[in-house]
């Protein structure tokens, strides 16, 4: 929600700028606002032709809404380009910059509406090659990996550990871990990545958000409630706080989740209540 009220004064200060318009594009998508998401990629293709990352949100936006065809197009010709630009001079297609591509070739493939993660990693490791001081690759390598074969996340831990060993301060790889092992159904084990990822620094959000789920696995409700509410201090969106309601209920503090639920509301009469 911050970096959607953010990208129009980006954008109105670099009208010109393809990757604007792809990274806010995406950042709907996220949103699970594809309509917006398409109409952003496409003006990003319409004044940044040349640029590959415009056409690589195309595809993403096909991919992710089940146009196989006319996403892989898109790679295809967007794959096109980086070979084209690829080290030229004046073309700003440095390899630093060809591994963020290829990076975002990799993400296309995981958030297909049906991924395709044997591509998707084999994007992963060429980004690696063309930067393997970007930590960036290894994370989509291990988000790759963990698709693939979700049963041994193996291949993931150690792709997630190579990222933050490159990028001590992140905290992403850390919460990746502790999401790994949410999803293994051993939330205490989680809670010790999440940790370390707040104590590098205690103000990213997500960290408090999945510490939050993962005590409420545990049936810990007032320490949920705890994570929660700092969560909210961080990013008070309205199904935060509807998260947040919930762990006051389990807690037994049904006045205040009463409060909470009216609040979230008010932010967003769409908020989903069971």
């Amino acid at each position: 929600e911050k970096a959607r009220n953010a990208f129009p004064a980006l954008i109105a200060k670099e009208p010109t700028n393809g990757d604007n318009f792809f990274y806010f594009g995406d950042l709907m998508l996220k949103m699970e606002n594809p309509d917006s998401a398409r109409i952003l990629f496409q003006k990003g293709v319409d004044i940044n032709q040349t640029n590959p990352l415009t056409h690589i949100g195309m595809g993403r936006y096909f991919l992710a809404t089940g146009d196989n065809v006319k996403g892989n197009q898109e790679i295809t010709y967007a794959k096109s380009l980086l070979a084209t630009q690829a080290g030229k001079k004046g073309m700003n297609m440095e390899a630093p910059r060809q591994a963020v591509m290829y990076i975002e070739i990799s993400e296309d493939y995981l958030v297909a509406s049906s991924p395709n993660f044997d591509a998707a990693i084999e994007m992963a490791n060429t980004a690696i090659k063309l930067d393997p001081k970007n930590p960036e690759g290894f994370l989509i390598l291990g988000d790759a990996s963990y698709g693939k074969d979700p049963v041994n996340g193996t291949p993931a831990i150690n792709a997630y550990l190579a990222a933050a060993k490159l990028d001590p301060k992140s905290c992403k790889a850390n919460v990746r871990i502790g999401r790994l092992y949410i999803n293994g159904k051993n939330p205490a084990v989680a809670i010790n990545y999440f940790n370390l990822a707040l104590k590098t620094d205690s103000t990213f959000d997500p960290a408090w958000r999945e510490k939050g789920e993962a005590q409420y696995q545990l049936q810990k409700f007032d320490s949920a409630q705890k994570c929660m509410a700092k969560y909210l201090t961080l990013n008070d969106g309205p199904l935060a706080r509807y998260r947040y309601c919930l762990f006051l209920y389990k807690s037994g503090n049904y006045d205040e989740a009463i409060k909470q639920g009216q609040i979230s509301l008010a932010k967003d009469p769409s908020t989903i209540v069971i």
